[in-house]
């Protein structure tokens, strides 16, 4: 009688679309505390709609952002969790010192949070996969040259 054993690992990867069938939701805008500042300005950039129903696991505990400011030559790239319900968010960024006028791109993302005992967690044990993050739509702050005050020296007349 001849027996055969079979050993082996089967993994399986799979994109899973975003809910409702649409490949991209739409998040609304990105919200700055002000758009027009020079450098050593601090500037907060938030948003809303991270939430769990824009995931095809839409029982998932929490989300994450990624915002990163297109700074050049090394752009700044920041993490938060938003919040359950409203999936609202809020960071704070500085402007280095020495960056040059103009205009800069912010590009923020909302991915799924798989949290250790969640269903998430519990799929990623028996299945590896993968959510493609969610992105907020494109926005722009600009940088303006450094003030420099004014003195006024009077004139004296001899």
């Amino acid at each position: 009688m001849f027996a055969a054993a079979v050993l082996g690992t089967i993994s399986l990867a799979l994109a899973l679309p975003a809910s409702g069938g649409q490949s991209d939701p739409t998040l609304p805008p990105l919200q700055f505390s002000t758009v027009v500042g020079p450098p050593g300005s601090t500037f907060t950039v938030s948003g809303t709609g991270c939430t769990s129903d824009i995931f095809p696991l839409g029982t998932a505990p929490g989300q994450v952002v990624n915002v990163t400011v297109g700074f050049t030559p090394t752009p700044v790239t920041m993490t938060t969790t938003a919040a359950s319900g409203t999936g609202a968010w809020s960071l704070d960024f500085i402007v280095p010192d020495g960056t040059a006028p103009g205009p800069y791109p912010v590009t923020a993302t909302c991915s799924l949070l798989a949290q250790p005992g969640s269903v998430a967690s519990a799929a990623a044990s028996v299945v590896a996969f993968q959510v493609a993050p969610v992105s907020y739509p494109a926005a722009t702050f600009t940088v303006t040259a450094v003030a420099v005050p004014v003195v006024s020296v009077p004139r004296t007349t001899g």
